[in-house]
C-alpha cells in the first residue's frame, strides 16, 4: 500500500496544491509568530546589550536599588578591578543660541567602558567637554567646538538651593542610541562634575559596571566584588555577567513573559482551525475523485484498515512537504524584512532570531494538522464498498445537520454568552464581556450548520429569480447542507475577526476624538519660555499651508484661584478654540472645567481686585482668559499690551488647523515649527496631535491585525473552491444531462459562479453582522469606564471586506466552472 501511495503522489501532484497550500500558510504563520518573539528577544538583546559591551561584571542590588558611593568606592578598589563605573544622568534644558530643547544628560564613561561610538570629534575632555548624539546634532546645528548651555529643569529644587546653569563645549558626536531606555532622545554625555552641577538629585547609579584588569579571574573578582558590595552596605547584593545582566533586562522589558508571540499563537491557532477545516474539505474532494480506485484496491484484497493507513500516510507525506515549505517561507518572509530595514536609515533595528523551538513545533503542526483532517476523509475511503462503489451512487442530500446536543448547546452557549457579554460591556468589566463574547461565539459556530444552509437556499431564491442558471445554483448550494456549514464556518470566523476588529478601532477612534477634544481645548498649542520664542513660533506656525488661524495668550501677571491670567481679544479665542459654545467677553472670564466657582477674584499687584463671572470650558486643561479691557480693571498700568513674563507664567502659542489637514501635514507641521523656533518637538501638543498618535496607534493595529486574520480568510477561500470542485465531481452526469437537455456553457459556468458567490457572499455577510456586534461590545467594555462611547461602523472598511469575499468566490469558481464546461455531453454521461 505504500507503493500505492507513493505512486498517487508522483502521478498526480496537483491534486494536492490546495491542500499544500492550505498547510503552508498555517505552518508559515505559526512558524513566524514564534520567530517574531525570538527576533524581538535577540532584539532586545542586542540594543539592551549595547550599554554592557565593555563590561566583564556588573553588580547591582537584588531589587535593582540605588548604590551609595561606598559601594561605587569598594567595587572600584577590589583587586582584579581595572574601571569601575556607576552610570547616573538626569535631565536638563540645553540652550543653544535662540534653540531651546531637554536632553538626557548621562555621565561619560571611562574609555575602557565606554560604548558610545564617534562620528566626530572626540570622548569629553577638560571639565566642560561633552559629546551629543547626531541626530540631536543635527536638529540642534551643533558640530564639533560649538558652545551651549545645560541648565537644571527646576532650578531651586536641588538640595535646597539654585544650580547655576552650566557652559558646555561640544567635544565630539556620537552615533545615536539603539537603547530602549534611550532611542529618540536628546543625549548628551558630560563629565562626572557637571552632573553634579546640574543636580545633586541626578537619578541614582542601580548598577555598577565593572572591567576587569588583564589576567584576572572572573570568578574569583566576581567572589570579591560580592563580599566588597555587601560590606558597603548592600543588603543583596548581585554580582552577574554581562550576558545575564542583559538577559536579566531583557526579561524586565517582556515581563518574563512572550506576550507578542502569545497574542500572534493566538491568531495562527485561527489560521490552524480555519486550515483543518479546508484541509478536510480538500481530501474529501481527492477521496471522490478516487472512489474507483479505492473500489478497485478492494476488490484486489486490500483491508479497510490498509485503506485508512494509505489514505493518512499520503496526508503525513503532504503533510510534511508543505509544513516545510511553510517554515521556509516564513524564515524567508522575516529574513527579507531584516534586510530590508538595515537600508532604512531611521528603522528601528531588527535582529533575526531562530530558536530550534520556532523551527520544530510548526513542523509539529502541520504534520499534525494534516492527520487531523484527514482522518475524516480516511475513514470515508473504508466505508467504499469493493463492487457498488464501481457503480455510480448518488450521494444523501439530506444529511443530518447536527444532533439535538449540538442544537441545545449552541443555543444554550449563544444566548447566556450574549448576555453576559451585553452585561460585561454596560457595566465596563472586559474580564466579563470577553469570556462572553467568546462563549457567544462558540455557540454561533455550532448552530451554524442549522441555519446557514436555510439562509442560503432563500438568498438564492431571492438572487437567482427566475432563471434556470439562477434557480439551480440556489437549489445546488445547499445540496450538502454539512459541507456547506464547514466550508462557510471557515469563512465565517475569520470574516467575523476581521469585521471586529475594524468595528473596534472605529468605536475607539470616534469615542477618544471626543475625548480629546475635551481634554485639549485647541488643535496645536505650543509651550515656550518667553515672549521671543512665542513671536517665532507664532510666525512658524501663520506661515503654514496647514495653519487656519494662530493666536498668542499672553500672561497678564494676575495669580486667579483658577491658575495664572492669560489675555486675548475675544476674536483670537473664537479662531483657535475648538468649543464653540466658549464666548470671551468683556468682565467674563473664561476658566478650566474643574474651577468650582461661578466666580472668579482677580487681584492686581496693587492689591485692586475684580470679581467676574465665569464660563466653564470642558478641557481641565484650559487656562484662565480674559479680554484685555478685562485685565487693565486690575492693573495700575492701564490696559496690558503685552506685559513682561511673569514669575509662573509663559505665552501660550494656539493654532487651529484647515479642512482637510491631513495626518501627514500635521506630522510635518509639528517638526518644522519645532526646527524653526529651535524648541523640542515634545513642547508642540494639542489635540490634532494627540488624535494623530492616537491614530496612528489604531491604524497599525488594524492593519497587522487584519492582515494576520486575512490570512484565515485566505485558507477558507481555497475551501470555498475546494467544495465547487466537489460538487462539480458528483454532478458530473447532471451537469451532462443538462447541457444535453439545451443548457448552454456560458449559463453552466453562470451557474458555478452564482453557488460560489452565495457561499462566500453568504458566509461574509453574516460574519460581518456577527463582528459589528462583537466591536462595539468590546469597544464598551474596553473604553466605556473612560467615558461615553459612541459607536461607529466603518461601512467602507466592511464594504471592501464584502467585496473581497466576493471577488475571491468568483475567481475560486473559475477552474471548476471550467472543468465543467470543458466536458462535452457525452463524456458526462458516459461517466460510471
Amino acid at each position: 500500500m505504500l507503493t500505492v501511495t507513493l505512486s498517487q503522489l508522483k502521478s498526480q501532484p496537483r491534486r494536492f496544491t490546495a491542500v499544500v497550500l492550505a498547510v503552508a500558510i498555517a505552518v508559515a504563520f505559526v512558524c513566524a509568530a514564534l520567530l517574531f518573539g525570538d527576533s524581538s528577544r535577540a532584539t532586545l538583546r542586542t540594543t539592551v546589550g549595547e550599554a554592557y559591551a565593555k563590561a566583564d561584571l556588573v553588580v547591582s542590588a537584588g531589587d535593582d536599588a540605588p548604590l551609595s558611593d561606598a559601594a561605587v568606592t569598594a567595587a572600584a578598589r577590589t583587586d582584579g578591578v581595572a574601571e569601575a563605573f556607576a552610570p547616573r544622568q538626569t535631565l536638563a534644558t540645553a540652550a543653544a543660541g535662540d534653540r531651546v530643547f531637554r536632553p538626557l544628560v548621562s555621565a561619560a564613561p571611562p574609555a575602557q567602558l565606554s560604548t558610545d561610538t564617534l562620528t566626530a570629534g572626540s570622548a569629553p575632555a577638560g571639565p566642560d567637554g561633552v559629546t551629543v548624539d547626531a541626530d540631536t546634532a543635527t536638529r540642534q546645528h551643533l558640530a564639533v567646538g560649538d558652545r551651549f548651555t545645560l541648565a537644571p529643569l527646576d532650578p531651586g529644587a536641588s538640595s535646597g538651593s539654585a544650580r547655576k546653569p552650566v557652559t558646555v563645549t561640544v567635544s565630539g558626536i556620537t552615533a545615536p542610541s539603539q537603547s530602549p531606555q534611550r532611542a529618540g532622545m536628546p543625549l548628551v554625555s558630560a563629565p562626572p562634575a557637571v552632573l553634579s552641577r546640574l543636580s545633586a538629585d541626578a537619578l541614582p547609579a542601580s548598577e555598577i559596571q565593572v572591567a576587569l584588569a588583564p589576567g584576572a579571574d572572573r570568578g574569583t573578582v566576581a567572589t570579591a566584588l560580592h563580599r566588597a558590595a555587601a560590606g558597603a552596605g548592600i543588603a543583596d547584593p548581585v554580582v552577574a555577567t554581562a550576558d545575564e545582566r542583559v538577559e536579566a533586562q531583557v526579561a524586565r522589558f517582556t515581563g518574563g513573559e512572550r506576550v507578542l508571540t502569545t497574542v500572534l499563537l493566538s491568531f495562527a491557532a485561527i489560521a490552524v482551525l480555519v486550515s483543518i477545516l479546508v484541509v478536510g474539505n480538500t481530501y474529501a474532494v481527492l477521496i471522490a475523485q478516487r472512489i474507483r480506485d479505492l473500489a478497485l484496491l478492494r476488490c484486489v484484497g486490500a483491508t479497510r484498515a490498509q485503506i485508512r493507513r494509505s489514505v493518512l500516510a499520503e496526508g503525513a507525506v503532504v503533510g510534511a512537504v508543505a509544513s516545510v515549505a511553510g517554515v521556509g517561507l516564513a524564515l524567508g518572509l522575516l529574513s527579507g524584512l531584516r534586510a530590508w530595514l538595515r537600508t532604512q536609515p531611521d528603522a528601528v533595528p531588527f535582529e533575526l532570531g531562530v530558536s530550534p523551538i520556532a523551527i520544530v513545533l510548526p513542523l509539529v503542526v502541520g504534520l499534525a494538522l494534516t492527520l487531523v483532517a484527514t482522518w475524516r476523509p480516511a475513514s470515508a475511503a473504508t466505508r467504499v464498498k469493493p463492487l457498488a462503489a464501481l457503480r455510480p451512487s448518488a450521494e444523501e442530500s439530506g444529511q443530518r445537520l447536527g444532533s439535538r446536543f449540538r442544537l441545545v448547546g449552541g443555543l444554550v452557549l449563544l444566548v447566556g454568552g450574549t448576555v453576559l457579554m451585553i452585561g460585561g460591556a454596560a457595566i465596563s468589566q472586559v474580564l466579563i464581556a470577553l469570556p462572553g463574547g467568546m462563549l457567544s461565539f462558540v455557540g454561533l459556530l455550532m448552530l451554524v450548520p442549522f441555519f446557514l444552509p436555510r439562509v442560503a437556499a432563500a438568498v438564492g431564491r431571492l438572487v437567482g429569480g427566475s432563471s434556470v442558471p439562477g434557480r439551480l445554483a440556489a437549489l445546488n448550494a445547499v445540496r450538502n447542507p454539512r459541507r456547506t456549514a464547514t466550508t462557510a464556518t471557515a469563512l465565517l470566523l475569520g470574516v467575523t475577526l476581521v469585521a471586529l476588529m475594524m468595528t473596534g478601532a472605529q468605536t475607539a477612534r470616534q469615542s477618544l476624538g471626543d475625548a480629546i477634544a475635551q481634554a485639549y481645548p485647541v488643535d496645536v498649542g505650543v509651550d515656550v519660555t518667553d515672549e521671543g520664542q512665542a513671536r517665532q513660533v507664532e510666525a512658524a506656525l501663520r506661515s503654514a499651508e496647514a495653519v487656519r488661524a494662530t493666536t498668542t495668550l499672553r500672561p497678564t501677571g494676575v495669580d486667579t484661584p483658577a491658575g495664572p491670567a492669560y489675555q486675548a481679544t475675544p476674536q483670537d479665542v473664537a479662531d483657535v478654540v475648538d468649543d464653540r459654545s466658549l464666548t470671551l467677553r468683556d468682565g467674563v472670564a473664561l476658566v478650566p472645567a474643574g474651577y468650582d466657582g461661578d466666580t472668579l477674584t482677580l487681584t492686581g499687584r496693587g492689591g485692586i481686585s475684580v470679581t467676574v463671572p465665569v464660563v466653564r470650558s470642558r478641557s481641565s486643561s484650559f487656562p484662565v482668559v480674559v479680554t484685555p479691557a478685562t485685565a487693565a480693571r486690575v492693573l495700575r498700568d492701564g490696559p496690558a499690551t503685552g506685559p513682561a513674563l511673569s514669575g509662573n507664567a509663559a505665552p501660550l502659542v494656539w493654532s487651529a488647523l484647515a479642512e482637510g489637514a491631513d495626518a501627514a501635514a500635521v506630522s510635518a507641521l509639528r517638526d518644522d515649527v519645532a526646527a524653526t523656533a529651535g524648541i523640542d518637538v515634545s513642547q508642540v501638543g494639542g489635540g490634532a496631535l494627540q488624535r494623530l498618535a492616537f491614530n496612528q496607534i489604531l491604524d497599525v493595529l488594524l492593519w497587522v491585525v487584519t492582515g494576520l486574520l486575512g490570512v484565515a480568510v485566505l485558507i477558507a477561500l481555497i475551501g470555498v473552491a475546494n467544495t465547487l470542485s466537489l460538487s462539480v465531481l458528483e454532478r458530473t452526469r447532471e451537469n451532462a444531462l443538462l447541457r444535453a437537455l439545451g443548457l448552454t456553457r456560458g449559463q453552466l459556468r453562470w451557474m458555478l459562479v452564482l453557488e460560489a458567490l452565495l457561499l462566500a457572499g453568504v458566509a461574509a455577510a453574516l460574519g460581518l453582522v456577527a463582528g459589528v456586534g462583537y466591536g462595539w461590545a468590546g469597544a464598551q467594555s474596553v473604553l466605556g469606564a473612560l467615558g461615553p462611547v459612541s459607536p461607529a461602523v466603518p461601512w467602507g472598511q466592511l464594504a471592501a471586506v464584502l467585496l473581497v469575499a466576493l471577488v475571491a468566490g468568483l475567481l475560486a469558481s473559475v477552474l471548476p466552472a471550467r472543468r465543467a464546461t470543458r466536458l462535452s455531453p457525452v463524456q458526462g454521461l458516459a461517466t460510471v
